[in-house]
């Protein structure tokens, strides 16, 4: 199956929203998804993605939002606990979070921006702030190792007032 999220509406780049859950997507098996130009408030986790093969351009986040409101979410069943992580993979391949010819994507106000266990990923053109950490792998992928960041000035990351900005094994580069 597939899933497809496209907030530009009118061109204006806004228009999804998806909140108050506690799981708001969980992709597994290497199925197809497209998100982009999308807002993810006040989620216990915003995009849960299993284990699987997940290819550029078939698959994609870009241009979207991940913020709470306080760092306490206020909607049961969750509420009284803290955002955990914004995106979560384990034991993921070619999973492209960011796209450097598109708007950036933003990450704040949780514990993690992005969390990623036995998985490999390029991220690029993102946002972290206000997080206690951006991006956190575990136990990468030692063949396909985790690529953050670009040469070029568009495939940058950018983190502001975040405690760690990424901590990890199994980088391929960060720049």
């Amino acid at each position: 199956g597939s899933i497809v999220i496209n907030g530009n509406i009118n061109n204006n780049l806004k228009g999804t929203l998806i909140e108050d859950a506690v799981n708001a997507i969980e992709v597994e098996n290497g199925g197809n998804f497209i998100i982009e130009n999308a807002t993810f408030e006040n989620n216990f986790r915003s995009i849960n993605i299993l284990a699987g093969s997940y290819p550029f351009p078939t698959n994609y986040i870009r241009g979207t939002t991940f913020t709470n409101s306080d760092i306490y979410l206020v909607k049961p069943p969750m509420a009284g606990i803290s955002s955990d992580m914004h995106i979560k993979t384990e034991g993921v391949t070619e999973l492209t979070i960011g796209d450097p010819d598109e708007e950036a994507n933003h990450f704040e106000k949780a514990r993690i921006g992005i969390w990623m266990r036995n998985s490999s990923a390029t991220v690029y053109n993102n946002t972290f702030e206000k997080l206690n950490t951006g991006v956190v792998q575990q136990f990468g992928n030692t063949a396909n190792p985790t690529l953050i960041g670009g040469l070029n000035q568009d495939e940058k990351n950018v983190f502001e007032n975040v405690a760690i900005g990424i901590r990890g094994s199994y980088l391929k580069k960060v720049t």
